[in-house]
Parts: C-alpha cells; sequence; structure tokens
C-alpha cells in the first residue's frame, strides 16, 4: 500500500497532498485512496468477519464513516493508514457483536494458525513487523494470549471474556493490559 511508510510518525509529500485533498472534500483523491487501500483493509475485515460478504459490508460502512469523518483524522498522532485499519477494525467488531448469537465454547487451547495472516511471496516489511508481532505473541502465558486473540479477532468484550474464561472481570482487564504491555516491550526491542 503506497500509504505505508518507513517512520510511521511521517507521512509522504503524496500522502499529505491527499490528505488535504480529501479533507476539502475532493471525490477525486478519496477515489485513489479507496484503490490504494481497499485490498489491505479487506483483509482487515475478513480477518476479523471471516466471511467475504461480511468484510464487504463492513469495508462499505468504514469507508462511509472515514469520508464522513475525515476531519477526525489527525496526521500528528499516526498514520492514515493506521487511523483506517482502525476504523475498518472497530467496525468488523461492531458487526461482530451484532451478529453474533453468544455461543460460549471455551477451547482447552488455541491453534495459532487461524489468526495468522496468510502469507503471499510478495512479503514485504509490513509481513515483517507481523512475524515479529506473532512471535511475541507466542511469547505471551497462555491466559494473556487467549484474552488478547478473543478480545481483538473475536470481538469480545472484557465482561465476555470474563464470562467465556470463568474469571472476574478485573483478571481479564490485568491480563489484557499486561499482554499489550508486554507485546510493546517484545516489540520494542
Amino acid at each position: 500500500m503506497i500509504l505505508a511508510q518507513p517512520n510511521h510518525a511521517e507521512h509522504s509529500a503524496n500522502t499529505l497532498n491527499m490528505i488535504e485533498k480529501i479533507t476539502r472534500q475532493d471525490r477525486d483523491a478519496f477515489r485513489e485512496l479507496y484503490l490504494q487501500s481497499s485490498a489491505k483493509l479487506f483483509g482487515v475485515a475478513m480477518r476479523i468477519v471471516k466471511d467475504a460478504d461480511k468484510a464487504s459490508d463492513v469495508l462499505q460502512d468504514a469507508y462511509l464513516q472515514i469520508w464522513r469523518n475525515f476531519d477526525r483524522f489527525d496526521k500528528k498522532k499516526g498514520t492514515l493508514e493506521g487511523w483506517m485499519v482502525g476504523v475498518v477494525r472497530f467496525r468488523a467488531i461492531d458487526a461482530l457483536r451484532r451478529d453474533r448469537v453468544l455461543s460460549e465454547h471455551v477451547s482447552d487451547g488455541y491453534d495459532l494458525d487461524n489468526y495468522r495472516p496468510a502469507h503471499s511471496a510478495n512479503e514485504n516489511r509490513s509481513s515483517e513487523s507481523a512475524m515479529a508481532l506473532w512471535g511475541c505473541i507466542d511469547r505471551l502465558s497462555d491466559d494473556q494470549r487467549m484474552c488478547i486473540l478473543d478480545a481483538h479477532f473475536q470481538g469480545y468484550t472484557h465482561e465476555e471474556l470474563s464470562t467465556r474464561h470463568k474469571a472476574p472481570l478485573g483478571t481479564i482487564k490485568s491480563r489484557i493490559k499486561r499482554g499489550l504491555f508486554a507485546l510493546k516491550e517484545c516489540m520494542d526491542q
């Protein structure tokens, strides 16, 4: 994706130009943004909802939200790509929550391969980062890993995780907080 930058705190001149145009409601610039980002964002939605039709609906809702709320994007806080991934992720989680009939089933362990993104022959630095992240996830305790994966990939709330894992709400929150801190430390190495 053209929007990805080696230094995540900065945007390229092309991206800054595109941001400026979209802020002024330039439909051609938004169309270009869509062409550059839709495949990746569809992949984000698919990993969460695991259904192509639902992922398409999520993507449509997300782009509508991005268009309508583009003024909320703050280039000082992060990259355009990161902001858009967040919008898609939250839309996908909302779709899961909306459609889900709670069918509780707790497995003894997780097959992490179900969560890992598929790799293509055209891997780039973002897939290297993803591989590093999965290496860090593998290092977490089972409890931390299960809570983080359920929250981020299945869309469970803390309350739902408490029921699902038969643990107090405070324990669930601590597992997630400590797990995310451990992931940050691992990724910073």
